[in-house]
């Protein structure tokens, strides 16, 4: 009884485990989603395909899909993940020869040829390699002489796999192992080569603050390279992504939007702009890094940009822009400090030591230049020319500071002469306006006298009779 009742755990362990096994190989399907064979769709699903009854016709380049639906419904889809392997047979089987001789009677013999190569395929599917994965093989004629004709053989098959074309060369070399097709005749399939058919070019390049999703990195008809944008970035088409696809019929990649982009969604770029290249400096206000801010790259003085070449970077969707490589500073002018003024001498200039630039010298107020001339100073290959050697400043007024002798000292200095001009003469007129003023008011004879006596009068209480 003990054994009987163990026996019956065990029957119910092995059905809980194999419903379970059986909902999870039916049901984790992600719902009106179109399946296809590069998506490894598995037999629940191809068994719903085969059981369609009236599926849509599927283009030269497509097969049937499948969408599961709720509760247990499947819909047909169209999927375009086609392969093409493209091989050349060689037919010497000498009533094709003459039939190929004929242009009226060829397309009969594409028909045939196509008939006979599609009723290999279910030996071909057999193969572990390939899983019912072939949909057609198409043969059209290409060339022909009097020893052979030579067809354009496509084999189809379902999934994106550029490794296909080797099954597809063991198969089909496997079924004309005796250089034999049935019902066209000899054949010759030691000279057969296969390739999948493919764009020469990779897809258009990634979008800056951009990805690109590049399915196997294969260049394969039917491949698929899915751009997007990265975080904080947003698509200027307004998707959330966009598609390149190498077309089977031009075996090109398609097109991508016109001027596609990557837009920050906050303009501003984090980081500061690109350093400033050898021998210049930047002029950037370190607080804007907005959208639109453009800094600029100046030569060091003494320096000029080769070719005139303008350097900036500008800040655009969150990014500087490169510094052009051609902006390279070259020592144009003069590297040295101008020659330096006299005593009271005095220059006027830009401050800047570029190739050309000019200095005036000039003489402070009250100095003369000894010349009459004030000299000017030019930079000239890369050298300050124009400075006479003995110029100098000298005093103005110096024939007419010999009046002022006092004894036998000679006030030259600026600073005495000044503390007359200022001090002594005024103190002294000042002193001599006071004296007088006195002497008026004293004297009995004076009229200020009688003015002031009036007054006094007056103020003592005094009338006037």
């Amino acid at each position: 009884m003990r054994c009987q009742g163990s026996q019956r755990l065990d029957w119910i362990l092995f059905l809980i485990i194999t419903i379970h096994c059986t909902s999870q190989a039916r049901g984790n399907y992600t719902l009106d989603k179109c399946y296809c064979y590069s998506d490894n769709y598995d037999d629940n699903l191809q068994a719903q395909i085969n059981a369609f009854t009236s599926p849509p016709t599927p283009g030269v380049y497509q097969y049937v899909g499948v969408i599961p639906k709720a509760n247990n419904v499947y819909d047909p889809c169209l999927c375009s993940d086609v392969t093409r392997v493209h091989t050349i047979l060689k037919v010497t089987e000498s009533s094709v020869i003459t039939d190929a001789a004929n242009a009226s009677v060829r397309p009969d013999l594409n028909t045939r040829v196509t008939t006979q190569l599609n009723a290999l395929r279910p030996s071909m599917n057999s193969t572990a390699s390939l899983q019912d994965r072939i949909v057609s093989l198409t043969a059209v004629y290409s060339f022909h002489n009097n020893s052979e004709v030579l067809f354009d053989v496509e084999t189809r098959l379902r999934g994106r796999d550029e490794a296909l074309k080797d099954a597809v060369s063991l198969a089909l070399r496997r079924e004309l192992v005796n250089n034999s097709l049935t019902g066209i005749g000899a054949v010759d399939s030691s000279s057969m080569t296969f390739s999948a058919l493919r764009c020469a070019t990779d897809p258009p390049a990634t979008l800056l603050n951009g990805q690109r999703n590049w399915t196997s990195s294969s260049n394969v008809a039917s491949s698929e390279a899915v751009y997007y944008c990265d975080e904080r970035y947003t698509m200027s088409s307004g998707n959330t992504q966009e598609m390149s696809t190498c077309s089977h019929s031009t075996l090109v990649w398609t097109a991508l939007p016109a001027n596609l982009q990557c837009d920050a969604d906050n303009p501003k770029c984090d980081s500061d702009p690109p350093p400033a290249p050898s021998l210049s400096l930047s002029s950037w206000n370190t607080f804007s890094k907005e959208e639109g801010t453009v800094v600029q790259y100046t030569c060091f003085d003494g320096y000029s940009p080769e070719n005139n070449i303008i350097a900036i970077s500008t800040c655009k969707s969150g990014t500087w822009t490169t510094v052009s490589s051609l902006f390279k500073c070259l020592h144009t002018g003069c590297l040295e400090p101008p020659p330096q003024v006299p005593n009271q001498g005095r220059m006027t200039w830009s401050r800047m030591k570029a190739d050309g630039t000019i200095i005036l010298y000039s003489c402070n107020p009250g100095y003369k230049s000894n010349t009459g001339i004030d000299p000017e100073v030019k930079c000239t290959n890369k050298t300050w020319v124009g400075y006479p050697a003995d110029w100098e400043c000298v005093d103005e007024f110096a024939n007419s500071k010999q009046r002022y002798n006092i004894g036998v000292d000679f006030y030259d200095d600026e600073e005495t002469l000044n503390y007359i001009y200022y001090v002594t003469i005024p103190s002294v007129g000042g002193l001599i306006l006071f004296i007088v003023i006195c002497l008026c008011c004293t004297r009995m004879d004076s009229p200020l006298f009688n003015i002031c006596a009036a007054k006094g009068r007056l103020d003592a209480g005094y009338t006037k009779a």
